[in-house]
This record gives C-alpha cells, sequence and structure tokens, in this order.
C-alpha cells in the first residue's frame, strides 16, 4: 500500500523530504522508532481541482481559424479566470475583484485542456478547461484584502416539492420544478447538486407532505440512497397577485444535515419578467436558489484575511495503519489544512498537530463534510470516522 502524501521526516541533524507514493512500511517503522513525520497537504499541490475550471464555452470569428482559436483561448481564460475568482469569494464582494490583462493571468494559469472543438476556416468553437496555481490565487486574494472560502461542501440532494392551484408534485414527470432542477448544473463553484431519479424507490421513501412536514428520518433516509448525508427540500408554489396583475414564485430552502453543519435555509421570492414564460422562471429560480445555497455556504466558511495559521492537537483511535491511511487520505482533501505533523503512537491511539488557516469551527465543518468528525472534550480535540 501506498501513501498519497508529502512529507518530511526529521532528526537532530536532518531534514528529508520524500515526495508522493512511499511505501506505508517505511512511514510505519518511522512511527515505531519516534520520527515525527510531517505531513504536507497536496491540496495546496500546484494541481488542486477546486482552482480548475471547466466546461468554458467560446466561438470566435476572425481572419483565419488559426487566429479565430487565439483569440478564443484568451477569451476562454479571462472568462475561467473571473469564474473561479467569484468561486471564491462572496457575491458582495464581485466589485472588488482584480480586473487584470491577459499577460498577467497567464502568471496564475497552470495549463488548459480541449475538451471539443469544431473550426471552420474562419471560426472556432470550443469548450475548454482552464487549470490554476492555487497558492498564487490564494496571494492574488489576500493581496486585494479579499476573504475567500476553498472548502467544498458535500453534495445536496434536491427534494423539489411543487404546489400550484392546492396539488403538491415531487417525483412526478411532469413537475416543472423537478425539471428545472435536473436541468440545473451538476456541479456548481463549491457545491455539487443531485438531482434524485423520481423512480418507485423514491415514491416510496418520501412524498411531498412527509418533505414539508420536515420528517428528518425520511429525508437523510433518501439522501444516503444518493451516497451523501444532506439534502434541501425546496418548495416552490406559484402566487398570483390580481392587484398588481403579476405572477411570482416563492421558494422555501429547508436544509438537513447528519453530524456538525451550518443551516442554509432560506425563502427567495421571483418575479414573471415580461415576455418570460413558465419554464424559463423555474430554471431561473432554481439557478438562483443553488447560488443563494453556495453563497451562503462560503459565507459560514470564508478564510479571514489574517495572514496566519492555526494550530491544533488531535489524537485519534485507529484499529490498524491501513485504517491511519484512510483517515489521512480524507485529511488530504481538506484544504484548509495546511500541514500535519505525527507526534507520538501508543498502542492504537496517534496524536498529531494540525497547522490550518481559519477557525476551529471552520475546520470541524470542513472535517465533517469529508466524513470525519472533530470534537472537543475536556480541552482534547479527538477525530474520529463519522457515519456515511
Amino acid at each position: 500500500m501506498n501513501l498519497d502524501f508529502m512529507f518530511v521526516y526529521k532528526n537532530k541533524s536532518s531534514l528529508l523530504l520524500f515526495s508522493k507514493k512511499r511505501n506505508s512500511v517505511f512511514f510505519l517503522f518511522c512511527l515505531l522508532i519516534g520520527i515525527p513525520i510531517l505531513f504536507i497537504n497536496p491540496a495546496h499541490s500546484e494541481i488542486n481541482d477546486t482552482f480548475t475550471v471547466r466546461n468554458i464555452s467560446v466561438d470566435v470569428t476572425a481572419n483565419s481559424s488559426f487566429v479565430a482559436k487565439d483569440l478564443a483561448i484568451k477569451e476562454g481564460m479571462r472568462a475561467a479566470f473571473q469564474k473561479l475568482l467569484k468561486r471564491l469569494t462572496i457575491e458582495v464582494d464581485y466589485e472588488k475583484l482584480p480586473d487584470m490583462e491577459d499577460d498577467e493571468i497567464e502568471n496564475f494559469l497552470i495549463g488548459f485542456e480541449i475538451e471539443e472543438e469544431k473550426l471552420s476556416n474562419v471560426r472556432y468553437i470550443g469548450l475548454l478547461t482552464f487549470r490554476f496555481k492555487d497558492s498564487s490565487i490564494r496571494n492574488l486574494l489576500t493581496t486585494n484584502d479579499l476573504n475567500f472560502s476553498e472548502s467544498s461542501a458535500k453534495p445536496f440532494l434536491v427534494i423539489p416539492v411543487y404546489k400550484i392551484s392546492g396539488v403538491f408534485y415531487l417525483w412526478e414527470k411532469d413537475n416543472p420544478w423537478k425539471i428545472a432542477w435536473d436541468n440545473f448544473s451538476k456541479k456548481s463553484g463549491l457545491a455539487k447538486f443531485v438531482s434524485s431519479e423520481g423512480g418507485f424507490l423514491d415514491f416510496s421513501e418520501i412524498g411531498p407532505v412527509q418533505a414539508l412536514s420536515g420528517d428528518e428520518d425520511r429525508i437523510l433516509s433518501i439522501a444516503k440512497k444518493y451516497q451523501t448525508d444532506q439534502a434541501i427540500v425546496a418548495f416552490a408554489s406559484v402566487k398570483y397577485d390580481s392587484l398588481r396583475g403579476n405572477v411570482s414564485l416563492e421558494v422555501k430552502i429547508a436544509h438537513y444535515s447528519t453530524g456538525y453543519a451550518e443551516d442554509l435555509s432560506a425563502t427567495l421570492s421571483f418575479d414573471l419578467d415580461q415576455g418570460e414564460n413558465m419554464d424559463s422562471l423555474f430554471s431561473r429560480a432554481a439557478k438562483a436558489s443553488a447560488e443563494k445555497i453556495i453563497n451562503d455556504w462560503k459565507y459560514v466558511n470564508l478564510i479571514r484575511n489574517t495572514g496566519k495559521e492555526n494550530t491544533l492537537s488531535v489524537a485519534v483511535d485507529v484499529d490498524s495503519l491501513d485504517d491511519w491511511i484512510s483517515i489521512l487520505t480524507k485529511i488530504k482533501k481538506i484544504s484548509l489544512v495546511r500541514k500535519l505533523e505525527i507526534n507520538s503512537l501508543n498502542s492504537n491511539k496517534i496524536k498529531f498537530t494540525i497547522d490550518y488557516v481559519g477557525n476551529a469551527s471552520q475546520l470541524q465543518l470542513a472535517f465533517s463534510q469529508n466524513y470525519l468528525d472533530l470534537s472537543k472534550e475536556q480541552e482534547v480535540w479527538f477525530l474520529k470516522k463519522a457515519k456515511k
């Protein structure tokens, strides 16, 4: 078994750096003879999925396909760069985001990939992916005095209840509210929204009455079916205002989750614009509701621009080396953790120190999103696997 970590082992006279994929036998040997081991979280290597922007569409016409392609890639890079900065910051700070020239943006770029492309003599159409340097982006945001979040949430199962003329819809194929969520991008920023299949098991698991009454057991049970432990009940109802002569869609979001979590519930309202059809209204409302959830999630997890890291001493009980490696694999996904140093191994207990950014509550929340329970008992922090 290999460790997908970069780590350092130290003694009085030397500091040796080992790259990824070191054998776990060597790791165990270090522990047994008392060599402290420092793990450097590879989430802070140059390639980090949070800092990867996919599905950038470009369509450019120029004097030739060669020129069109070059212009399209630069246009896509600018769009991806802005999308990334907005992904990491909250909406109120969007107007403060730096406006940069192409040659400046290139300094933050690792590279790009062409997922799809079509060319004619003068036109280039493509679908591109751009990967940015995480440390450089963090420095840019810090330099511009912008707080940011890079902690990803567990997937949200969407339970879309729709009411019109006193009739409730949920799993029905003709539920326009469910269709809107089904068509919504499954991955959006730091959160993923999962659509239910609407099959027989979903019908039998929960109906609109149980969803709206907040039947948490049923809600979390169906969430587990979709490999997550949090869900949102998105209740949409059409409102008619005869005095104003307008139609609106009222949306109430109720958030349910196991373990350590922040409540992301909200109430929103959307007016039907002149010339807009109802399908468009549902799509707009689903997108805005998802963006509201993501923005609230980011706000809870904002890394304040203090310029310093915090330290936490933690103890964990493990059954085996494989058990510990499984825990480390989860920790490496937590971007708040900058370093982890193992201090001691005593029977089946490992004690280690974490260097992290943010505060302890944010760290707990980030751990919970990776199915790890970090809790404090009598001034001592303990870590254990959370049940899925």
